[in-house]
């Protein structure tokens, strides 16, 4: 891996939200969690578009559709944000331009 940063490890508990959609076995899907991780951010360059201290910040939310395969299980499709920041503490060092990403996620889950 090459880069500003090549790894990051983070963990950030979420709370999520079911609409069921009338009588149907269909319904939505909402989450959103805050956390805590950490990155091997390079410190050489002041603007090299890396997180800029190996401490961050993490925001996650997601947004769906789910359907009740059955009482346990259930298969899911929507989309995704993922925030990284240090929240601006590396700052005037090295800037913080935070990463985000946005993209699908697909899955099946089992309630237990």
């Amino acid at each position: 891996l090459s880069g500003p940063d090549t790894y990051y490890l983070g963990w950030a508990p979420q709370l999520r939200a079911i609409v069921p959609l009338g009588e149907s076995r269909w319904s939505l899907y909402g989450t959103f969690g805050a956390g805590l991780g950490v990155a091997d951010a390079k410190e050489e360059n002041p603007r090299d578009g890396g997180l800029g201290q190996d401490f961050t910040y993490l925001l996650t939310a997601n947004a769906g559709l789910r359907f009740a395969i059955s009482e346990s299980w259930s298969a899911w499709v929507g989309g995704s944000w993922l925030h990284l920041s240090n929240g601006g503490a590396s700052e005037p060092n090295k800037q913080n331009i935070g990463i985000d990403s946005f993209g699908p996620t697909a899955g099946v889950g089992w309630a237990f």
